[in-house]
Order: C-alpha cells, then structure tokens, then sequence
C-alpha cells in the first residue's frame, strides 16, 4: 500500500460541513463513494483516511488535504467523475508521501474572510485586527468545547487587509485555528457592542461571549507543509480552474455577485 495526500476544492453551501455525516451529505461522503466507486479503496477506514482540516457548514475551501492508502496510483479524472456534477467538489492534486507524514501537522494555513459592505463603524475598527497577530490564548475566540478549547494558544504569523469595492478581505496566516476562531475574531471587530473593548481585553480569558461572523464568506485558501511535496497537477483540473478565475463558477452565491472570487484566486 502507498500513501498520498490529495487537494480538494469544495462549495461548503453546498454541504453540511467537511466531515462525514449520518445523512451523507457531508464534503467526505461524497470522496469516500467516489473512491469506492473508482475502485481505489473499500472504505476510509481500511485506507487510513486523515483529513488536515474540518471545516463547518458554509465555510468552503481551495485547499483542504486529506490522506489515503492505495494499493494503484490514483487518476483524479476517474475519481471526480463520481463526485457532484456540479463541480462543487473537486480532487486537483495529489503526491506520493512518506509513511509518517500527518496532514494535520502544517506549517501554517491560510484563510480569507470577506467583510461585505461594511458601515464606516467597522472599517474605522479594521486596523484593530492587526492586534491579533502573534502568539495569544484565543480561549474567548474559539467555539466552547468545539476544536481547540483545550490548548487555545496558537501563533498568527500575519493578517492583512485589502479594500476591493466596497468590500474588505481579511488574510489570516497561522500555525491552527480552533473552531470558528476567524469567525469569532471577525465578530468581534464587527459586533457594535465591542465598539469600546479593546483587542487587550477581548483576549485576556473570561466568559464573554463572542458571536461568529456569517460561515459563508469564509474560505480555507491555503496550506503548507515543511519539507518538499511533489504534488501532480491534473491538466483537466487546470482547465476548471481557469473557469473559476473568470467567474462561471463561485464560492457562493454572494461571493459570485460581487466578484470576489477572482480576487481570491489572483492573490
């Protein structure tokens, strides 16, 4: 048996999260039928399938990663032609990797979230933003008893900010985020009653509630390990990202509206 690692793409509107689900309907459903069905493997469990990142209901990504064991070399043309019709999911890259390799243990990842026509109140706060970069517990950003509650501390080695429009794009690059972390950091920033509590202040732990921003404009854009990975780039996969960058396809409908999606593929 042979480990790869694999690129996906997915729509999270679409979905009900990354992670496999009772209903089915979860991003990993449908990539473990469509492995099944081109006759790769039998089950994720027998494969030893590690996914790098959950992500929640709405949230989409151009980068998540995820681990197989395969007895053949994969073809992603064979492999997408069981996924979604609709190219909401989509496998565009691949290598072979070494058996201690964990898709979990990044160097950083990186998100982007967009700020939609935000009132004058929250742009004058933006720079606020930058207040989070560097090593931090993030306990009162982070979802209660979700993904990273029990080790809150985590390093965010830049955010930067990006006027396009009328809208805002908010960079985040970090070693790990806990559930909902971007979101609640931008709720933080767009919520009016923390117009007068300081980022300081935000961050020192207590019970404050924090409230997440809208899962829809966020999007999982990045990933990156030490080391050299020899990835593989499917030709077709090419062809369907160039699509993307002229807009027939979107991350989601508001995304496609105003055009953002180009955006966050040319930067």
């Amino acid at each position: 048996m042979i480990r790869y690692v694999f690129k996906i793409y997915y729509l999270g509107n679409k979905y009900t999260g990354s992670q496999r689900q009772a209903n089915g309907q979860g991003v990993f459903n449908h990539v473990e039928i469509a492995f099944i069905k081109s006759n790769y493997i039998n089950s994720f469990k027998e494969s030893k399938f590690i996914a790098m990142s959950r992500t929640d209901v709405d949230v989409s990504a151009l980068s998540n990663v995820f681990v197989l064991e395969l007895k053949n070399t994969p073809h992603l043309n064979k492999i997408n032609k069981f996924l979604p019709k609709d190219n909401s999911i989509i496998i565009y890259d691949y290598a072979e990797i070494d058996a201690d390799f964990n898709p979990r243990h990044v160097h950083h990842k990186v998100y982007k979230y967009m700020i939609e026509n935000p009132n004058q109140e929250i742009i004058n706060k933006l720079n606020r933003i930058k207040h989070f970069e560097g090593t931090h517990n993030f306990s009162n950003l982070i979802k209660k008893d979700g993904a990273g509650t029990k080790n809150p501390i985590s390093n965010i080695y830049q955010i930067d900010i990006q006027k396009i429009n009328t809208n805002f794009i908010i960079t985040f690059k970090g070693d790990k985020f806990g559930r909902e972390q971007i979101r609640k950091i931008i709720g933080y920033i767009t919520d009016e009653k923390f117009l007068d509590i300081e980022p300081n202040e935000i961050l020192i732990p207590s019970e404050i509630e924090v409230s997440s921003a809208d899962p829809q404009f966020l999007v999982l854009f990045d990933t990156k390990y030490d080391g050299k990975i020899d990835w593989h780039f499917n030709q077709k996969i090419l062809q369907f990202s160039n699509l993307i960058k002229n807009n027939e396809y979107s991350i989601n409908i508001k995304l496609y509206q105003t055009s953002m999606l180009k955006f966050l593929l040319n930067t």
